[in-house]
């Protein structure tokens, strides 16, 4: 893989492709279709615009997600002033070309 790369949203439609990334990256936090879609997907403060990935030449090199609350949690409110990065991996290969500095 080449050292140049774009950052992009996440788009529905890859999700396989996003998965072998994960799961290779983050080999101790792996995760299957089944998670991802309940756990991420349709998580009901989901925004895709929080779902950031990194592109070189067709193939996703990294991803990050974050979010903000958009639905109160019991207890703690929206905390308005808090954020969460979720998951952030670069795939093995794509290490060391600043991938998920530039996710970051």
């Amino acid at each position: 893989m080449g050292d140049s790369f774009q950052i992009r949203t996440f788009r529905g439609n890859e999700t396989e492709d996003l998965l072998k990334v994960w799961n290779r990256a983050l080999h101790l936090d792996g995760v299957t279709r089944d998670i991802f879609e309940r756990k991420v997907l349709l998580d009901l403060n989901f925004d895709g615009e929080g779902f950031l990935i990194a592109e070189t030449k067709g193939r996703i090199a990294g991803f990050v997600y974050g979010l903000v609350r958009h639905v109160p949690m019991t207890g703690v409110g929206l905390q308005e002033d808090r954020g969460w990065i979720t998951a952030l991996g670069v795939d093995p290969q794509c290490r060391g070309r600043g991938v998920g500095r530039a996710l970051l």
